[in-house]
């Protein structure tokens, strides 16, 4: 896979008609952002692209072959016109209803599972999940509360999954051939490791109601292999110079330190030229749990439960 990302740009950056529509109905929406990002920057590495977009490198690697097969995006082969599929509309659930007990059970189910009535965009939406990204039948209770859990983990902050999330991670599951429902059960548990640990991780902050981009942040920084310490040490540089935790601040202070090959508390005092080592693991006092609380607070007040990215 070549490393440098190209675009097909219409000159001085005008969206035509066509790109639009195609932007507008790719369920991937990092599609739209990569093309808007290569259509202003011009070729770009797929490590810059990961970086300017604060998305993992597998994430825009995505986004990327959804442009390719678009068409909107070199790519051999696949930079082919793709096949036109017909539309399916209303019209079409209500057939499917009369004849398929199962897909009626399903509206029911994904209406329980999401808390909330499903509008006719939505049941269509449904059909197409079903239908077009090879999914097995009974893998799609499996991706609906996947999808729930995913928006609101523990149940705490009341979001609901919208149809639309739900595409996406079905467009997701098809790529990463997950299709059947031991595979789904596989990767649900992997899933909810992660996020069990980015959970641990926010409550240490003093954090307990965050955004899912933030989360999904703070799942990137787990999976980087830099020490708990290290981590927490940037979210305190960042509340100390600019007196909330800014998640792109500190996300930044962990590119820098990584760029520089700094992964241990010990390489950055060295780097800094402090001589003075902290210690490992230390115990949390009173006050350093005031602290944790006070980083929650100015969130809270600030950002809207966490949400400043």
């Amino acid at each position: 896979m070549a490393n440098e990302l190209r675009i097909r740009r219409p000159d001085g950056i005008v969206v035509d008609k066509k790109t639009c529509e195609k932007l507008i109905c790719e369920p991937d929406g990092n599609a739209a952002r990569l093309w808007l990002l290569l259509a202003n920057s011009g070729d770009i590495s797929r490590d810059t692209a990961a970086a300017r977009l604060s998305l993992p490198r597998s994430a825009v690697d995505a986004a990327y072959a959804a442009l390719v097969r678009a068409g909107l995006c070199p790519g051999g082969e696949e930079n082919t016109e793709p096949k036109a599929e017909t539309p399916m509309t209303t019209k079409d659930v209500l057939v499917r209803r009369e004849t398929d007990d199962y897909f009626n059970w399903l509206l029911s189910y994904a209406e329980q599972t999401l808390g909330r009535t499903l509008t006719p965009s939505d049941t269509v939406t449904l059909m197409r999940v079903c239908d077009r990204y090879g999914l097995m039948a009974e893998t799609v209770p499996l991706l609906l509360r996947f999808c729930a859990d995913k928006a609101d983990p523990g149940g705490v902050t009341g979001r609901r999954a919208t149809m639309y999330q739900v595409e996406k991670a079905a467009v997701l599951w098809e790529r990463e051939g997950i299709d059947s429902p031991e595979k789904a059960d596989a990767y649900i548990r992997r899933e909810t490791e992660t996020q069990t640990k980015v959970q641990n991780f926010l409550r240490d902050l003093g954090i307990f109601s965050t955004t899912p981009a933030v989360q999904k942040t703070v799942a990137a920084w787990l999976d980087s292999g830099l020490p708990t310490e290290v981590l927490m040490h940037a979210c305190d540089l960042t509340v100390a110079k600019t007196g909330l935790l800014k998640w792109n601040y500190a996300d930044s202070i962990l590119r820098s330190w990584i760029s520089k090959g700094l992964r241990t508390i010990a390489d950055i005092q060295r780097e800094e030229g402090s001589k003075k080592q902290k210690p490992a693991a230390p115990q949390k006092t009173g006050d350093e749990l005031e602290r944790r609380r006070e980083i929650m607070r100015r969130n809270m007040e600030r950002a809207g439960g966490g949400e400043d990215k």
